[in-house]
């Protein structure tokens, strides 16, 4: 099976994440804030792939990707963030892609998920695991 862990408290984003993978052959994983989808990624480590959104209630995707790391869970899944295009404007950017790369981020995106974006997500997606497939074999 080819998971991939989505992990959102906007229903629509996860919705649309799931019809668009599940479209291009992924089986999708949903959960509504970092302390669901830290069991999700605990119960589930086979996944290929984990999208996190940074802003959840109970615990955001910062505190549950530091805890991932921290139980030595999913460390070689690809991770993907997605926020709010604020949070990746000036100084602020930086701290966070590099506090991001430290816990096996490979990619960010902003929302809103436009058709474009998704078309670029699915591609970057794709991508993410032809190269993480090539580095683990």
């Amino acid at each position: 099976m080819k998971k991939v862990i989505c992990i959102d408290d906007n229903p629509q984003i996860t919705e649309q994440l799931r019809i668009n993978l599940e479209a291009a052959g992924f089986d999708i994983l949903e959960a509504q804030n970092g302390v669901e989808g830290l069991k999700t990624v605990q119960e589930n480590t086979d996944c290929l792939l984990i999208i996190v959104d940074l802003n959840m209630p109970r615990m955001g995707g910062f505190e549950m990707l530091e805890t991932l790391s921290q139980e030595n869970i999913a460390t070689d899944v690809p991770k993907i963030i997605f926020t709010t295009e604020s949070l990746m404007e000036g100084e602020n950017s930086k701290k966070m892609k590099e506090k991001g790369k430290s816990m096996g981020v490979q990619t960010w995106f902003t929302k809103p998920l436009t058709p474009k974006r998704m078309g670029i997500l699915l591609e970057t997606v794709k991508k993410l695991l032809k190269k993480n497939e090539s580095t683990s074999s």
